[in-house]
């Protein structure tokens, strides 16, 4: 994201890639309440969802639908151990999709959208920086 008047420069964008749809998908709030009761969840995916949930206000998903393509791999329920800590990283491996969508109007101000997708970009920085280290989680 860049905040300086578009210009003809190098394009670095990947192509979309094949996921499923959003609304094929449960939203974040959903999932977090599904997965607590399960008493076989790793103590790692548990400390990561209270955390999301005592440091993200209610409001967050009032305004913004948060849907992870693949909720195993989003928690690190999975172990990866080919990709793990290091160990040959093809970028997929440390690669998180999540849908994320305004709930309400936010009008057609190109730079209220660019402002509402760097702050929401923040919301995956520990799940995607965990990824490397799901062998240990």
């Amino acid at each position: 994201m860049c905040f300086q008047p578009e210009a003809d420069s190098i394009v670095h964008q990947l192509p979309m890639p094949e996921v499923p749809a959003p609304d094929s998908l449960e939203d974040l709030s959903d999932t977090f309440e599904r997965i607590k009761k399960n008493a076989n969840i790793p103590p790692a995916a548990l400390a990561m969802i209270g955390f999301k949930q005592k440091e993200i206000p209610p409001a967050f998903f009032r305004i913004f639908s948060f849907r992870p393509v693949d909720i195993d791999s989003y928690l690190c329920l999975t172990k990866d151990e080919n990709h793990s800590a290091g160990h040959g990283h093809p970028t997929d491996a440390y690669r998180s999709y999540v849908w994320i969508k305004a709930n309400e109007n936010i009008g057609d101000d190109p730079r209220l959208h660019m402002a509402a997708a760097a702050y929401i970009s923040d919301a995956t920085m520990i799940e995607t920086a965990l990824r490397p280290h799901s062998k240990y989680v």
